[in-house]
Parts: structure tokens; sequence; C-alpha cells
């Protein structure tokens, strides 16, 4: 990438000794393993045409004892008008809907005014990333009339190549009518390396007496087998960042929360905050996540200086890791399931 800071840091884990790889990042060999730090290192060659980005971060579940993990990035709009695609990456069909869909949105007209200032390209490290890696793709709506988000995604979606059949579309738009009233705005999640999956639907800042009518609205059930995070999670003020829908020709039985403790993001807060560490213990207690992973997340927070550079004008640039959110997924006749989204943040 052009900005090689991420490169630089993989690097370095990769090249160094055991113990130094724990003074680095205490965390990674918890939650992905020294492979996964590979995989990673060599996706950011593979999309090392990528404009200059501060904003990545990591998917880790954490309730399996396999290390995998899936890497995000975050452009700005601003930055998306640097991007210039590789022959290679020109011609393959799921890059150049992502093309189309950046070409639309850069012009910022009409419908494209109502999209959010950044998207999120979600990179799956399952296995070592091939030559031309096809990434989810994730824009946001947010801070408009209910009326105003149907007609908005729509046409993102079009932007992006996305057909649906009629009976998704009926879905969406009665989800997005219940949802827009009750909370902050909308992200939609588009599985570009598998085009059968359905829209991820996040809808964000949503309480929990809200949630649990849209549930009912919905005809979902998705606490029917921890009866007792119904009351805990729904009945009471709690607010979530998130709730995530999958949208086909129905609404999937998954449904995913997203919580986050933190106020500001910052890793003096997340250093010494007592929330995280306390929220993380009950899911260990239910066994939701292993008591290694919990360890990794909570060592998450902190930094590193990249000294390969010599810029004596701004100085050294310091990568910062903080929690973005943990996300429990939900649904009858499956244990529910925990993932931690773990940001870096480029200063």
């Amino acid at each position: 990438m052009k900005n090689s800071i991420l490169a630089n840091y993989f690097r370095q884990l990769r090249q160094s000794p055991v113990g130094d790889k724990e003074q680095i990042d205490s965390s990674l060999s918890r939650l992905i393993g020294s492979e996964r730090c590979d995989y990673i290192e060599l996706l950011t060659e593979r999309i090392g045409f990528f404009p200059q980005a501060r904003n990545f971060g990591l998917e880790c579940p954490l309730g399996q004892e396999d290390k995998r993990g899936d890497f995000f990035i975050c452009l700005t709009r601003s930055q998306w008008g640097e991007l210039q695609l590789p022959p290679g990456f020109a011609v393959d069909p799921a890059w150049q809907k992502i093309a189309a869909f950046g070409a639309w949105w850069l012009k910022a007209a009409n419908q494209a005014a109502f999209i959010r200032d950044e998207v999120w390209l979600e990179f799956d490290l399952a296995k070592p990333p091939a030559a031309i890696p096809v990434p989810s793709f994730f824009f946001g709506v947010f801070g408009h009339e209910p009326q105003n988000y149907l007609p908005a995604v729509l046409a993102g979606l079009k932007a992006l190549g996305v057909t649906m059949p009629a009976s998704q579309g009926e879905v969406l738009a009665r989800c997005l009518a219940l949802l827009a009233p009750v909370c902050a705005g909308f992200q939609i999640g588009i599985m570009l390396s598998r085009p059968q999956a359905p829209l991820r639907l996040c809808a964000f800042s949503i309480t929990g007496p809200d949630l649990k009518v849209i549930f009912s609205e919905l005809g979902l059930s998705p606490f029917a087998d921890t009866p007792d995070l119904d009351t805990k999670l729904c009945q009471n003020g709690s607010v979530f960042s998130a709730v995530d829908l999958d949208i086909g020709t129905g609404v999937g039985p998954k449904v995913g929360l997203e919580i986050d403790l933190s106020q500001v993001h910052s890793v003096r807060e997340q250093k010494h905050s007592t929330l995280w560490p306390e929220f993380v213990n009950r899911l260990t207690k239910r066994d939701w996540i292993t008591a290694d992973k919990g360890a990794g997340v909570l060592a998450w927070p902190g930094g590193w200086r990249d000294g390969s550079t010599d810029d004596w004008l701004q100085g050294e640039p310091v990568l910062l890791r903080t929690i973005s959110h943990i996300k429990l997924d939900f649904q009858q006749k499956a244990p529910p399931r925990a993932k931690a989204y773990l940001q870096y943040i480029i200063t």
C-alpha cells in the first residue's frame, strides 16, 4: 500500500524472534496466529495500489480454537479519488463493480450525496489471498429522514451492479421502514466473493426495547435458546452500536448484536477501563469465547512506532490499536458466536 506502515508492521512481526513478536504485539499470536499474519502481509502487497488509508482492522472469531481472521480497510471518498486499479484488477468482474460504485460515489450527486463519506472492504483470510483478492464491500447511509434511506440504498446497490429479485427488494424495504425511525443510519454489505449470499443490513445505535419490537415484527426469535438474555439485553436501557440482519428473500435467522463499551476509542481509555474486562469475563464464563482469545482482546490496546522511516519533519508514524466492538451472533438451535473487531489507526 502507498502508506507502508502496516506492511512494515507485519513484516517485522514475521522476521522477529518469538520473544520480540510478543513485545511488538501480544495479541495477534493468540487471536490469529503467525500464519494469518503472513497472509495479511501478502494481502498488503496484493493491494499495494490502494491510496494512503489510516483505518484498518481485523475480525477475529473468539469462540473457536482455530485461529482465523478477516482483514478490513476503510477508504474515504477523497482517498477513493486517488485509486487506480492495476490492469489485472481492472478486468476482474468484482473489481469492475467496485470501480463503477466508486465513480458514481465520487460525483456525490443525487442519491450518491446520501452515501456516507467512507466505505469498507473486508478480505477473507481463511487461506492465502489470491493474486486478485475479492473483498466484501460495505457502504453506509446516515443522518437522513427515514423516507430517504431506501432510495439511497437502492441507488448504491444499482451503482455496484447488484440486482435483487422482487421478493428480496420487498424484504429490504420493509426492514428499512421498520428500523429507520429508531436507528441512526445503516450500512449495507455485499459479499462479492459469494454472489448468492444475502445482503448484510447493519442498523446503527438502537435500544434494546426498540430491538425487541423489531424482532417481533420480523418474526425473529434469536434468544429462544438463551431466554435470560431476552431480559438482560432487550428489556432494559441497553443501546447497541448496531444490529446486523441477513436480507435474502426473507430475513435470515441469524441476528448479530454489536456491542461497543468505549466512549472515545483511545488506547489510554481502553487500557484503564474496567468495562471491557468485565464483559470479556462474562462471555468467557458462558463459554462463548476461549480464555486465551479473551486475554488477546484485552491485551490489544496499544501502539507501535515505525522506525523504518526517516522523515525529520513529520517524525515516525505510529500505529495505534483499539477495540472497535464485539459482535454476538444469535440463532435458534445454534450456539452463540462472538467476534472481536479490532482496529489499527495510523497517526
